[in-house]
C-alpha cells in the first residue's frame, strides 16, 4: 500500500493543510479530509511534500514575515515540519534569508534531508540536515552557494545515493 500526501495552501495564504490517499484506494476518489497542520498571520507560499524510505512525511515551504511597522524588506524563511508517529510537529523556521524561493528537497537512504532553493539574484543554495533533528535551525548545514539558477529547480537522489540538482 502506498499513501499519497498532498499539501494544500488555504485561500487565505496563511495556512497549510494536508490530505492523504491510499493507492490503490479503498474506494475510487477517496481522499482524506484535509487536516490543518499549520497556521500563521504571515504569507505562506510554495509548500512541498517530501516522503522518505522510512515512511516519514516532511513539508517545506516559504514564509514571508508580514511586519507592517518595519521599514525594511520582508524576511523570507524556509519552514519545516514533519509527521512523527501520526502527529504533525510545530512548523519551524529553519533557514532565514532576504529571498528564499521554491524550496525543494529529498531525503536520502541515510536519513539526510537535502534542500535547494533560489535566493537573491537567482543564486542557487543548498543545505542539509538529518531528518531526526530537522526541526532545529541550528542543526542545518550552513547554506552553500551552488551556482546561479533559473526560476525553477529541484533535487533528487539516485539509487547509489548521488544527488542531482
Amino acid at each position: 500500500m502506498l499513501v499519497v500526501n498532498v499539501a494544500l495552501l488555504c485561500s487565505s495564504g496563511a495556512a497549510l493543510a494536508v490530505a492523504a490517499r491510499q493507492t490503490p484506494p479503498p474506494r475510487p476518489g477517496s481522499w482524506s479530509e484535509p487536516e490543518l497542520i499549520y497556521e500563521t498571520s504571515d504569507e505562506i507560499e510554495q509548500p512541498t511534500v517530501i516522503t522518505d524510505v522510512f515512511g516519514g512525511t516532511h513539508v517545506l515551504w516559504r514564509q514571508t514575515e508580514q511586519d507592517a511597522t518595519a521599514n525594511t524588506e520582508p524576511l523570507e524563511s524556509i519552514y519545516y515540519l514533519t509527521n512523527q508517529e501520526g502527529q504533525w510537529t510545530t512548523g519551524a523556521d529553519v533557514v532565514a534569508m532576504s529571498t528564499a524561493v521554491g524550496p525543494h528537497g529529498v531525503v536520502d537512504g541515510n536519513g539526510i534531508l537535502h534542500v535547494v532553493w533560489i535566493g537573491a539574484n537567482r543564486t542557487l543554495y543548498y543545505s542539509s540536515v538529518p531528518v531526526s533533528v530537522a526541526s532545529s535551525a541550528l542543526e542545518w548545514s550552513t547554506p552553500q552557494v551552488i551556482d546561479s539558477a533559473n526560476l525553477h529547480t529541484d533535487v533528487a537522489v539516485d539509487q547509489a545515493g548521488v544527488l542531482h540538482v
